[in-house]
């Protein structure tokens, strides 16, 4: 029955089966188009959320390393070491814009807590055929650390 269909489609001389199949195919190659942007701006979030997380990790373990040797300046070593993970991180995943990151540390008590947050906007690739060019992508990661105690 089916070959028979096909043979009889093979024949056909008038046309509507192309004309139906490139209809059929447009909103299937919009929607392929649509999830390779969805996917690659979910990898683009995970990974600058990957490079954050160890970022204000990274900052909040020195910035209690510093404060337990009563230095004043244990926000300069967070921050420091902090910026320096997240280039790394970024340098690492090969992402080649640089996306803000905003980083607050405070102590609370013998606590010393961070918060980074990035945002930024990805430009998109199929998107734009229905009028979005960009999508802003943002996150926010907390991290926080005892300050050891002095022996």
């Amino acid at each position: 029955m089916f070959l028979v269909l096909l043979r009889r489609l093979a024949g056909a001389r008038d046309g509507n089966i192309a004309v139906f199949g490139a209809l059929a195919s447009l909103p299937l190659i919009a929607a392929c188009g649509f999830a390779t942007d969805y996917l690659q701006l979910s990898q683009l979030k995970q990974r600058l959320t990957h490079a954050a997380d160890a970022a204000i990790q990274a900052g909040v373990n020195a910035g209690s390393t510093a404060a337990r040797n009563d230095d004043s300046h244990w926000m300069d070593a967070a921050m420091n070491e902090t910026d320096r993970v997240y280039a790394d991180s970024l340098d690492a995943y090969e992402i080649l814009a640089r996306p803000v990151l905003d980083i607050q540390f405070r102590q609370s008590g013998s606590e010393i807590i961070g918060k980074a947050t990035f945002s930024f906007e990805a430009h998109m690739k199929f998107m734009p055929m229905i009028g979005i060019s960009t999508i802003s992508v943002s996150n926010e990661v907390n991290a926080s650390s005892v300050i050891p105690a002095v022996n």
